[in-house]
């Protein structure tokens, strides 16, 4: 991540949140209205959500293993939606997802 200056430039990188190989390849990042940020982990079986300062603050587990991206909408802006995808997965591998 990089931080805005007050002239408007990009700052040094900083690190915002570590995933580990188990986690999944993050996918589909979005930012929420409280400044969260949503990640759906491809290859992960879940969304999660990382405040303001990195940390994780909700996880959402999903039936299926490629969640590559998720969207807010609905009248108030609380309702997730998650595009999910089957590329590379065996006949096995789909046997196991619902």
């Amino acid at each position: 991540a990089h931080a805005i200056l007050g002239d408007g430039t990009l700052g040094p990188a900083t690190e915002f949140a570590r995933f580990g190989d188990a986690d999944g390849h993050p996918d589909g990042a979005i930012c929420d209205a409280e400044g969260g940020v949503w990640v759906g982990f491809y290859g992960g079986w879940a969304a999660r959500r990382y405040g303001p300062d990195g940390v994780m603050t909700d996880e959402v587990r999903f039936p299926v293993s490629n969640i590559t991206k998720i969207a807010l909408g609905g009248p108030d802006g609380r309702t997730a939606y998650a595009t999910t995808a089957r590329q590379g997965l065996s006949e096995e591998q789909l046997a196991e997802q619902v």
